[in-house]
């Protein structure tokens, strides 16, 4: 390198340099601007303690209590779908344009700080005052209200379009799902039938997905089967909560669910007691926030409930047996690169092209067809989500393997199967020198994979 380039290579460099300190001071610039208008800057949600809102139009006021990383409105656990918003709609709250730099009392009627539309008075951790903030009249556009501080000084414009979640009232505000957790972000799940443990799942620290069971000697999970019955708890709903008046005996636990989060400090429990006694369709409930490892319910967090759940709920009934990993085979889908499929009157051999899509091996001659890639998918989907009954169940099969598939796989070991039927007429599957009963209401879908794969098309359409 002589001197020139040398020269050149600096001036990249320092210009190169420049660009980037440009650019990250306007980030510095900007975020210095949007603070100087927000009226409590640099707060965040886990910086607050309580919020409290008042709203004269329509009439209602609540408070907002952080508990751990969960907000509860009037002792309610607030809706886990809203509540973000509605939050930070109130701790993000700023000004747009100033009006007037200090206010007088006689402006209180003009813009509305007589009676304001909005109260809003945050409290921050141990308890500091953060200051009130007032909203009075909205705009003539009607796009912004007029704020400033209930003490007083200037008055702004400040934007409306954050306050959807604020103009609901309270009662809209409450989670109404008595297991109102996220299934992706559950990495314990513990489930009681009364007081005996009857199944407890936990995530492993260093895997990127799946369960196994605690202790972790009785082995893996089914990853799809835990977050679908998490799933079926979340999506119940309660049907209305009891006042702290009523004095109802909840009767015993029949069965308690328990689940920790990552990032959680806390487990979330959910109990389903005995049913009403008026009306066998409902049946009495309880949830509340607790400490790993204990029982008692955090304070502000014990609610009780009555929710609709007749006795041969799948709510009620869940074992370990239900949670065991009975795939047949660990699919991954995106990693077969080719896929070799032999029945008794057909066969075909695809590998997935470097460009994507998938190109015909064999048989020879037999042209690319339409749908190819998403019959392919289909069926690998099929054998991915396929399930044994029972891994220790005898197979006696009538007779030959009525089609038998390979898959090659990328960073991996080939997968070889195949299928018939026992003597008695159910679907079998031989796999790892193994035969398994198939669960019968999965055989179907794959068995139709099959036949739409396996068969040429014509014309470009579907199989015939």
């Amino acid at each position: 390198m002589n001197r020139t380039h040398l020269w050149l290579l600096i001036a990249v460099l320092g210009l190169a340099s420049f660009y980037t300190w440009g650019k990250y001071q306007k980030l510095i610039d900007a975020d210095t601007e949007y603070q100087s208008k927000r009226y409590f800057p640099h707060k965040e949600q886990k910086d607050i303690e309580s919020i409290s809102v008042v709203c004269t139009d329509p009439k209602f006021a609540y408070v907002l209590k952080r508990n751990s990383d969960r907000w509860y409105l009037d002792g309610h656990l607030a809706s886990q779908e809203k509540s973000p918003q509605l939050v930070d709609s109130v701790i993000t709250l700023g000004t747009e344009r100033e009006v007037k730099a200090d206010s007088k009392p006689e402006d209180d009627k003009e813009y509305g700080f007589d009676e304001p539309t909005y109260t809003f008075t945050l409290t921050g951790n141990g308890g500091v005052d953060l200051g009130t903030v007032i909203l009075g009249d909205r705009t003539p556009g009607a796009n912004h209200f007029y704020g400033r501080w209930q003490k007083g000084g200037a008055i702004s414009t400040v934007p409306a379009y954050m306050f959807s979640p604020l103009e609901e009232e309270p009662e809209k505000l409450r989670e109404m799902s008595p297991f109102p957790v996220e299934a992706a972000a559950v990495d314990r799940f513990e489930f009681k039938a009364g007081d005996k443990i009857s199944g407890k799942l936990e995530r492993p620290k260093d895997a990127k997905e799946g369960f196994v069971f605690s202790p972790s000697s009785l082995g893996a999970a089914d990853e799809t089967r835990v977050t679908g019955a998490i799933y079926l708890l979340k999506d119940m709903k309660v049907a209305r909560f009891l006042s702290e008046k009523e004095s109802t005996n909840l009767g015993p636990i029949a069965v308690s669910y328990r689940a920790h989060e990552a990032e959680s400090t806390v487990d979330f429990v959910t109990e389903l007691n005995g049913p009403v006694s008026v009306n066998p369709k409902l049946r009495y409930g309880r949830r509340y926030l607790t400490e790993p490892g204990k029982s008692e319910a955090l304070a502000g967090t014990d609610e009780r409930f009555v929710i609709e759940m007749t006795a041969d709920s799948k709510a009620l009934s869940l074992t370990a047996e239900q949670f065991e990993d009975r795939r047949v085979a660990k699919v991954d889908v995106d990693k077969v690169k080719v896929v070799d499929l032999k029945t008794d009157q057909d066969k075909l051999k695809v590998r997935r092209l470097p460009q994507g899509g998938w190109g015909v091996l064999e048989p020879e001659g037999r042209a690319q067809e339409a749908n190819l890639a998403s019959r392919i998918d289909k069926l690998l989907w099929a054998l991915r989500d396929l399930r044994y009954v029972d891994s220790k169940a005898a197979v006696t099969p009538a007779g030959a393997s009525e089609w038998s598939l390979n898959l090659e796989i990328s960073e991996g070991d080939n997968l070889k199967f195949r299928f018939g039927t026992d003597k008695t007429g159910k679907p079998f599957v031989g796999f790892a020198d193994k035969l398994f009963l198939i669960q019968e209401d999965l055989a179907p879908a794959l068995d139709d994979a099959v036949k739409a794969l396996a068969a040429p098309t014509k014309g470009g359409g579907t199989p015939k």
